[in-house]
C-alpha cells in the first residue's frame, strides 16, 4: 500500500490517514456476524439511492435486505411533532401497512419514531435509516425500537459505518 499516494489523493497527512484507517480497520472488527454489507451495484443495493452522487460504496444492514426492493413511503417529520400530528402519522402508517406497503423512516425521537412504532404494532415492516455505526443505537431512548425493527420490522441500513 503506497501510502503517501493514497495521503495525496485523499488530501490528508499519512498521520491523520493511518489514524482513520484504524478507526475503520476496529469498527469493522466489531461488526456482529449479523451484519450484511451490500456494495453499491449489488441487487440489494437501492438503485434511486446509487443514483445520487452522495451515495455511499456500502450500505451496512441488519434484517431482511430484500425489503429494499419493495414497494415502500417514506415518511418524514419534526422530532417535535405535536401530538396531533404523531397520532395523524399513526394513521397514515396504518393504512400504508393495510396496503402491503413497507414504511421508512429514520430513527430520531417524534415521527420518525411514531412511524416505526405504528408499523410494528400494525404488523406492518419497517426500514430505519439510521446515520451512526450500525452496532450503536442513536437516541439511545430508541435502542429497544431499533433492536425491534432489527428483528420483526425486518430491516435497519445504515449508509456509513464511523
Amino acid at each position: 500500500m503506497n501510502i503517501p499516494l493514497l495521503s495525496k489523493l485523499l488530501n490528508t497527512t499519512d498521520k491523520e490517514f493511518y489514524a482513520r484507517y484504524g478507526m475503520v480497520k476496529k469498527s469493522f472488527a466489531n461488526l456482529t456476524n449479523d451484519v450484511i454489507l451490500v456494495k453499491k451495484g449489488n441487487q440489494a443495493y437501492s438503485k434511486l439511492l446509487a443514483t445520487t452522487k452522495e451515495a455511499p460504496p456500502y450500505l451496512f444492514l441488519k434484517g431482511n435486505v430484500h425489503l429494499l426492493v419493495e414497494k415502500s413511503v417514506c415518511v418524514a417529520g419534526s422530532r417535535n411533532a405535536s401530538e396531533e400530528s404523531m397520532k395523524k402519522t399513526e394513521r397514515i402508517v396504518k393504512s400504508l401497512v393495510k396496503r402491503n406497503i413497507v414504511v421508512n423512516a429514520g430513527l430520531a425521537r417524534g415521527i420518525d419514531t411514531a412511524t416505526h412504532t405504528a408499523a410494528l404494532a400494525n404488523g406492518g415492516r419497517t426500514i430505519a435509516v439510521i446515520g451512526t455505526p450500525i452496532n450503536r443505537y442513536y437516541p439511545k431512548e430508541n435502542k429497544n425500537l431499533q433492536i425491534q425493527i432489527e428483528y420483526n420490522g425486518w430491516a435497519s441500513p445504515s449508509n456509513t459505518e464511523k
